[in-house]
């Protein structure tokens, strides 16, 4: 989890550093929120205690994060508009979603992962003290019923990182994406602020000259009203 933050971190110090100034995230503009929300709720209730070890979790559990998927990539895909910043990012945010989406919907409802990439991480085999029946697990153990391998978890984290993980191809893309649209918001809102702080300068400096050309009208005016003879 941590190595897939680290960009999008990364991205919001380079702001930072670039801009010279803290990143304005509260305008930021996230379409559908709610959903995603909702979505991320649903996946950090469903694969914890004690709700992961309910029959009814266990049997409907897989599908149910299918569907939390389905939520989250349609709210990703109603912040993709051509115009708005971070356009291409958030294709591939959604690019990586859809591809753990469509691994995980052939393979019943399960990440596979790979044996190999898990002891590269944790030193053995990830294998759980409980029977898998007796409780939710978003992840299988690859094996010769498999399928869309490459597609799954196969990348080891470094061991350094707080939490290593094994991630999978999709994970990378949608981390990728993720810190390019944060760059993208946060550098266009930087912009955005810039250009209404010189636009009320602007009319600062208009209205100014508006008022000087007034004094100096009216004060021609009085000049030509004393020098009339009356």
């Amino acid at each position: 989890m941590i190595g897939l933050l680290l960009p999008s971190a990364a991205a919001v110090v380079l702001v930072c550093v670039l801009r010279r100034a803290y990143p304005a995230f509260g305008r930021i503009q996230f379409h559908w929120w709610g959903l995603a929300a909702v979505a991320f709720a649903i996946e950090l209730v469903l694969y914890n205690p004690p709700v992961d070890s309910l029959p009814l979790a266990i049997a409907l559990g897989p599908w149910l994060w299918v569907a939390t998927r389905f939520a989250l990539l349609a709210s990703i895909l109603r912040n993709a508009h051509p115009r708005a910043a971070g356009f291409v990012p958030c294709l591939l945010v959604a690019l990586g979603i859809g591809l753990n989406t469509v691994v995980v919907v052939a393979n019943g409802g399960y990440m596979p992962q790979s044996q190999q990439a898990a002891s590269a991480v944790w030193g053995v085999a990830p294998a759980s003290a409980e029977p898998p029946q007796t409780r939710l697990e978003n992840t299988r153990p690859m094996d010769s019923q498999s399928r869309l391998t490459w597609l799954g978890d196969v990348v080891p984290e470094p061991t350094w990182l707080p939490r290593p993980n094994v991630l999978s191809i999709g994970d990378v893309v949608l981390a990728v994406g993720m810190a390019g649209w944060i760059f993208a918001q946060l550098w266009s809102v930087g912009t955005a602020g810039k250009c209404c702080q010189a636009g009320a300068t602007g009319n600062v400096e208009f209205d100014e000259d508006v008022f000087d050309m007034g004094l100096d009208r009216l004060d021609g005016n009085h000049q030509r009203f004393r020098n009339r003879s009356i």
